[in-house]
């Protein structure tokens, strides 16, 4: 199984993007309105073009395989000393995890492999 980020294997940072407008974030099921990171704190955060926010170390990430499941075992790096959220929304059930922001969990990640391949095939060709 290959990892999103650490396509050798082992466990590394997401760089994860979610709505920075939390008040519009449809697939949140927590409290209306909480935003990703303190409203005084937003000139510190990343925002792409699509008007998201990133938020550098808040997750990390593994491939597993247990009880017969393969899935991305998503960790929370917490820090209450940290303007920025400690949860993500997102869970539906303890079946289905965090399936609403699966692509925001790794949408960075993704980006960054699709670049590196795309130019190593526009190198090689």
């Amino acid at each position: 199984m290959r990892e999103p980020v650490a396509l050798a294997g082992g466990p590394a940072e997401l760089r994860s993007y979610f709505p920075a407008n939390h008040d519009l974030n449809i697939l949140s099921n927590s409290t209306a309105g909480t935003p990703w990171v303190d409203p005084a704190a937003l000139d510190t955060a990343t925002y792409d073009a699509y008007d998201s926010v990133e938020l550098p170390g808040l997750l990390s990430g593994e491939c597993v395989s247990r009880d017969d499941f393969n899935y991305l075992e998503v960790t929370v790096n917490a820090d209450p000393a940290d303007p920025r959220a400690d949860d993500i929304p997102g869970n539906l059930t303890p079946q289905w995890g965090l399936h609403l922001v699966d692509i925001n969990i790794v949408m960075g990640d993704l980006q960054a492999l699709v670049d590196s391949q795309g130019a190593a095939w526009l190198a090689a060709h």
